[in-house]
């Protein structure tokens, strides 16, 4: 018997995953299992240190109904390739593509969208259901991780699955998934920059995250051999970019003198860059402001205030996000 770890449990098994690398390989399974595990699975699904109750996916309803363990969902369907990885002989667990349109059924579009760009980025939060987070460092976010899926993988993904619930959503989402985020804040200040009016952003032009400059002859960057500058949000054509000033990485004098010198380097190749502070990311007010000016770089008119449903949309993006 196998059982098929899903939705919101395999998700925590990603997060999980992409600290410890435990190895995993693709499986050929073309539907969920039929039956329900019984109590003997109890010691095999807690060594994987998941929250409780496990949710799996099962192909049919069974007389035997879930316990307090674990929470059966049902889906009859054929699998797509690519849905399901194999931990072990026994225990399976639905691919992150899998996984983000199952998530779809619990998160609302700008949630969906902020999870799979964590999934496509390079940093991983602490799942605030675990209450055993040693895998964190004092519950803090990892970062400089390895993506575990990416958006064409995601996109192939949704093509070829039909008949699983939360596709829809999922298929919305993908108009905002990009690939490269570094940090949870990178995320956010896509997000509230880029979704449309109606779903509470300024409906700017997507940039591209984290994108590599080669320093030019003129620049001290050059001098010294940097292969490359790593833009948090970029416009290419606009040559604007905008960076996040991290209260944890950016203090400290030598810091600071680096991150001026970076901006010089930048502004010498015709680059502008825009940077956005924690205090300016969390007041409307101040963020405001920096969204106008950044529309001004990339030459389109922010008609926010026009939009009757504008205010209402971003108050509930903001709660969402921060």
């Amino acid at each position: 018997m196998q059982i098929l770890i899903s939705h919101s449990s395999a998700l925590q098994f990603w997060r999980r995953q992409r600290v410890k690398q435990r190895h995993v390989v693709p499986c050929s399974m073309h539907q969920a299992p039929a039956e329900l595990p019984g109590r003997q699975w109890r010691k095999q699904l807690d060594s994987l240190g998941l929250a409780w109750p496990i949710e799996i996916t099962v192909s049919r309803q069974t007389i035997r109904q879930a316990s307090a363990s674990i929470h059966a969902n049902q889906f009859g369907g054929v699998l797509p390739p690519g849905s399901v990885f194999a931990i072990d002989e026994e225990k399976c667990v639905a691919s992150p593509e899998l996984c983000l349109v199952q998530m779809a059924n619990s998160l609302p579009l700008a949630k969906l969208i902020e999870l799979g760009l964590e999934l496509c980025g390079s940093y991983s939060i602490p799942d605030r259901d675990l209450t055993e987070s040693s895998l964190f460092s004092d519950n803090k976010t990892v970062y400089g991780l390895p993506p575990i899926t990416n958006v064409g993988r995601i996109t192939s993904f949704i093509e070829q699955a039909s008949g699983i619930s939360g596709l829809r959503l999922a298929r919305r989402a993908l108009d905002y998934l990009q690939n490269g985020s570094a940090s949870p804040m990178e995320t956010v200040l896509t997000l509230l920059l880029t979704l449309p009016y109606r779903l509470g952003g300024y409906g700017l032009p997507q940039p591209r995250l984290n994108a590599r400059v080669k320093p030019s002859p003129i620049t001290r960057g050059y001098k010294e051999g940097k292969a490359y500058y790593a833009l948090d949000l970029y416009w290419h054509e606009a040559r604007i970019a905008v960076e996040y000033d991290s209260d944890l990485h950016h203090t400290g004098a030598d810091r600071i003198n680096e991150d001026s010198m970076r901006r010089t380097d930048l502004a010498l190749m015709g680059i502008n860059v825009i940077t956005v502070t924690r205090q300016q990311v969390y007041g409307i007010a101040d963020f405001d402001r920096v969204a106008n000016l950044l529309a001004s770089h990339l030459r389109t008119n922010l008609r926010h205030d026009r939009n009757p449903t504008f205010t209402d949309s971003r108050r509930k993006l903001r709660e969402s996000l921060l």
